[in-house]
């Protein structure tokens, strides 16, 4: 398949780009002055146009001039609504693709992409192909996307733009709330941080073009007036009351089959459920939670790491049991962020070997003939030299775990593709077994820890994980942080640094130490860190 890019030189109109490359298709892109416009797009089966809203008349003008008769039109739009009386002159089959998502985000797995609907046969391989790579795709009309739109683009923006103004109007300095920030707080700097360093056009653009947001707005404004007297008046009751509207709100939902369809991969319906584990069934995480003694019949499964620990965040479960450290490919770096931004404990660990096995849905196929692979990125990490060895030019895609990827080979009608995987798995699949102990050493094990909501702790741990938070960076400063260490003479198993997401070249450190949890000498550790500036949150209990 030929597909032409118009304008799809940056941002998610590259990523796309990508995506359609390992997919096998043809890729071109080319801005809109390009002299030979109408000899690129006569070689195109579809056009995917990626221009700014005031572009975009212009794209449809030039392309009304051409022969469009069989192809196929994607617009990678935020806003459908004005772009469909446009598209409707070119009568030809269309559809909206929007990515919720920026092009930081380099993988499609449990990701959000809303599209409209399209009779167009090229087109709908397209979306099948974003389905296949994991992506949660939403279909939806125009209307509904921008309605839609108006409460997650708009209204969040603007709440976070508005709470910048607030926040900026202070006496106090930027410095000053940081040093007195919980970690809730941080998060909602994070987000404002990245609105405020985008140019005011964009924002703008989204708060402006949207025709249904100013009644979203409206309300919005009612809200705050509302809580604004309730305030004032010292209104308690009416305060209550209104609160609880909201936790009725975001109340945990019943496990309907339409539930169990739009969100949660579960393996049984019966009540008391309450181990988030990755799933599908037949993930080492799924292995490992039977490990620990959990029936089946109480775990829930979900298809990404971070759904898993924003169920447990919001007590939708109590427990769960995560993937946290392997022995070749590291941390497991979704669970190491997704504990400390929700502020979650570790409660126990356990570790488990891990065999990789490629399977395929027919037996006749060899190492040889494989084209595609299937699996979890630290699965496909744990094996690229076994990969790149016994198998020429395949295609690698990433899937949300190793089961997921097994699952998608089971259901596909190629007998070229593999899954890379637990032999649980590609048992439960049904899927035939080319190769045992597939990884690139013969020690391959993982650690798990389980979370939980429970202020119970289920055993006795030999080390603590912390994070260390350095209010301000300066020459030194992980020298003094280990002389703390030395000083109080406790033992550093493990140091790790991520990014603080605030600015380049400010840390997150993650460390290991081998005491237990409930040792004393915790706190004087906590407390000389914090004579240095450096907040050090416990991780484990």
């Amino acid at each position: 398949m030929n597909i032409a890019l118009i304008g799809g030189t940056g941002g998610m109109g590259k990523l796309f780009t990508t995506f359609l490359e390992q997919e096998g298709h043809v890729t071109y892109c080319f801005n809109r002055e390009l002299k030979n416009f109408e000899e690129e797009i006569s070689k195109a089966d579809i056009i995917v146009i990626s221009v700014p809203k005031n572009i975009f008349p212009e794209i449809i003008t030039k392309l009304s001039k051409l022969s469009l008769e069989g192809k196929g039109i994607i617009s990678l739009s935020s806003y459908m609504s004005d772009e469909v009386s446009l598209l409707d002159t070119l009568s030809v089959e269309y559809a909206f693709v929007h990515f919720l998502f920026g092009p930081d985000i380099t993988y499609f797995s449990g990701q959000n992409i809303v599209v409209t609907k399209s009779n167009h046969v090229q087109i709908q391989s397209v979306i099948t192909s974003l389905k296949n790579e994991g992506a949660n795709v939403r279909e939806s009309t125009p209307e509904e996307h921008d309605i839609l739109m108006g409460h997650v683009q708009a209204l969040s923006q603007l709440s976070s733009i508005v709470l910048a103004k607030t926040l900026s109007d202070s006496s106090f300095n930027y410095k000053e709330l940081q040093q007195a920030s919980s970690v809730t707080f941080r998060h909602n700097i994070e987000t404002i941080k990245r609105i405020v360093k985008q140019d005011a056009e964009l924002w703008s653009a989204i708060q402006f073009t949207n025709a249904y947001f100013p009644e979203i707005l409206e309300q919005y404004c009612r809200n705050i007036t509302h809580f604004k007297k309730l305030i004032t008046e010292k209104d308690s009751e009416s305060f209550k009351d209104s609160f609880e509207s909201i936790q009725e709100y975001f109340k945990e939902e019943k496990n309907t089959e339409e539930n169990i369809d739009t969100k949660k991969d579960f393996e049984t319906q019966e009540e008391g459920k309450k181990y988030g584990v990755l799933g599908p069934a037949g993930t080492y995480s799924h292995e490992a939670a039977r490990v620990y003694g959990v029936q089946d019949a109480d775990i829930i499964f979900y298809t990404t790491i971070s759904e898993v620990l924003d169920a447990l965040s919001n007590k939708e479960i109590n427990d769960a049991v995560v993937p946290f450290e392997n022995s070749i490919h590291g941390t497991v770096l979704e669970s190491l962020d997704g504990i400390f931004k929700h502020e979650l404990q570790i409660i126990d660990e356990l570790v488990i070997d891990i065999n990789h096995v490629v399977a395929t849905k027919d037996a006749t196929t060899t190492f040889e003939t494989v084209t595609d692979i299937y699996s979890h990125p630290q699965a496909l990490a744990q094996c690229a030299e076994k990969i790149q060895k016994n198998f020429s030019a395949v295609k690698i895609h990433p899937q949300g775990s190793t089961a997921a990827g097994m699952q998608y080979v089971a259901s596909s009608s190629k007998k070229t593709d593999a899954a890379i995987g637990p032999k649980i798995a590609a048992e439960k699949y049904k899927l035939n077994i080319l190769q045992d102990s597939f990884a690139d050493t013969n020690t391959n094990q993982t650690q798990f820890v389980v979370l939980s909501n429970s202020t119970q702790t289920r055993s006795v741990l030999d080390t603590t994980l912390m994070a260390l938070t350095v209010k301000e960076d300066r020459s030194g400063l992980l020298a003094d942080i280990t002389g703390v260490f030395k000083s109080n003479e406790i033992n550093l198993a493990k140091i790790e640094s991520r990014p603080s997401r605030e600015k380049l070249g400010t840390y997150i450190f993650y460390v290991k130490v081998t005491i237990q949890p409930s040792n004393p000498l915790l706190k004087k550790l906590q407390k000389d860190l914090g004579y240095m500036g450096v907040v050090a949150t416990q991780l484990s209990r």
